[in-house]
């Protein structure tokens, strides 16, 4: 266990979070609130839904 894991807020932007879980190579990085309560997770499976979602769409405008 770790003493400072890796978190993101719910306001930290996408390339922040996918940064943070390349360097400490996870695959979830836990969301929490000012006062540190978990409000939901990020994993990387959602950031990949993102990624497809911006290559289509890239893909229809050309």
């Amino acid at each position: 266990m770790t003493n400072k894991p890796r978190i993101a807020r719910p306001e930290t932007e996408l390339h922040t979070a996918l940064s943070s879980m390349f360097e400490g190579r996870i695959s979830c990085l836990p969301v929490v609130d000012e006062e540190e309560r978990l409000v939901g997770l990020l994993p990387s499976s959602d950031l990949l839904m993102v990624l497809r979602c911006l290559l289509l769409d890239r893909k229809e405008k050309n």
